[in-house]
């Protein structure tokens, strides 16, 4: 994993654009995050993204 993969990774979260983001995960994914309970599958973590509140 490259220092520039990193540095897009964390820029695509930075900016809550949830396209972005689930373009570096598969469609198998499981996300979690916080205390949340874990979410299955590319679609349900674009849309857990795009709900989050910015911090």
């Amino acid at each position: 994993m490259s220092e520039e993969f990193v540095r897009r990774f964390f820029a695509a979260a930075d900016a809550m654009e949830a396209e972005r983001f689930a373009a570096f995960f598969t469609d198998d994914i499981v996300w979690r995050y916080g205390n949340s309970p874990p979410v299955q599958g590319l679609d349900i973590v674009s849309t857990s993204i795009e709900r989050s509140p910015a911090s």
